[in-house]
């Protein structure tokens, strides 16, 4: 019954979403890339953020992601992506979603 707390599902906050279809967008190797921002339908991390109809919140992610790159030592979004592994990538996507997720 709606209201009486079964199956009940918070939505995500719009900075969680934006990282979460950023993500899936390259979740597959075969979608993503390195050293461009795009490549015919594959894209890097920095591109696959890129959707306006976020607003702030895609900046906002933005931002997140990139301070999770500097953590690891790289300059941002766009050298992590292009000095590491897809995985590396997506773990740093990841870790980035929990931080929106925490924030609310």
């Amino acid at each position: 019954m709606p209201l009486d707390g079964t199956n009940f599902v918070i939505p995500e906050n719009r900075v969680a979403q934006c990282l979460i279809r950023a993500r899936a967008k390259i979740l597959s190797p075969a979608n993503w890339c390195q050293r461009t921002g795009v490549d015919g339908h594959r894209q890097c991390a920095f591109a696959a953020l890129s959707d306006w109809r976020y607003g702030n919140d895609q900046i906002r992610a933005k931002i997140i992601l990139d301070g999770v790159a500097q953590a690891r030592g790289y300059t941002g979004i766009m050298h992590l992506n292009d000095a590491t592994s897809h995985a590396q990538v997506m773990s740093a996507f990841r870790e980035a979603i929990e931080i929106a997720r925490a924030d609310g």
